[in-house]
């Protein structure tokens, strides 16, 4: 912990060594469990201590007052809010809450979290929450940016983050569907990726093919993707 806390603060960024000056690097042994516990403590203190009912005047309803209480997934916290509610205050309402500087990366009916693209439709009983891959890279502005996400497919580690990243991504293109038709929309987004990079095909489509196959993805679908 002392390592992670007070050590562990280099990091590469392309071809730039770089030292993080604030929190605990991501990636490093305790840094997940470390940010959990202290989010943990500080939701028991919140929760127990601050009523979500209406305050003066009655028709003043407390920030936290949600649909449903947030679900919180390491540093991302996922949730419904009621239509009108100001998102700014509920951002400053839960930075009291854990003490830090929180941003707000999405905000409406569709949005990325995550793994996943949400779009919530209304409906005449309740409203209907639909899933995709995110295409993490459509997010960045500019060429450099997108570059970050995965190693340079000159880097010495990029044929071994390929071995465990094309199955991850295949099990996540099957996880986040509805529609038949999100099938084909995931694998195109997980092909964009891998070309935007300029990985060879030879490493990852083959294995790409064999993992959707696995996961029991139907070949014509396969074939539509042209795998």
């Amino acid at each position: 912990v002392k390592f992670d806390l007070e050590a562990n603060d280099i990091f590469l960024l392309g071809s730039t060594l770089m030292r993080q000056l604030r929190g605990v690097a991501i990636g490093g042994t305790c840094s997940a469990p470390l940010a959990c516990a202290y989010c943990i403590q500080r939701e028991n203190l919140y929760y127990q201590t601050v009523r979500p009912f209406a305050l003066h005047p009655v028709t003043q309803l407390h920030p936290l007052h949600l649909p449903a209480q947030p679900v919180r997934f390491r540093d991302n916290l996922e949730g419904l809010k009621f239509e009108g509610q100001d998102i700014l205050t509920l951002q400053q309402s839960f930075e009291g809450m854990y003490n830090l500087n929180l941003q707000v990366e999405g905000e409406g009916p569709e949005w990325d979290s995550l793994q996943c693209h949400m779009r919530i439709h209304r409906t005449q009983t309740a409203p209907q929450i639909s899933l995709t891959l995110a295409d993490k890279g459509q997010k960045f502005t500019k060429d450099h940016q997108r570059l970050y996400r995965y190693p340079d497919r000159h880097c010495a580690k990029a044929m071994r983050t390929l071995r465990s990243l094309v199955p991850s991504q295949a099990k996540w293109a099957t996880y986040f569907r509805i529609l038949p038709s999100d099938m084909q929309s995931n694998i195109e987004v997980i092909k964009n990726e891998m070309t935007r990079k300029g990985y060879a095909t030879s490493r990852w489509k083959p294995q790409l093919k064999r993992n959707l196959s696995k996961w029991g993805v139907d070949k014509d679908i396969l074939h539509a993707c042209d795998l």
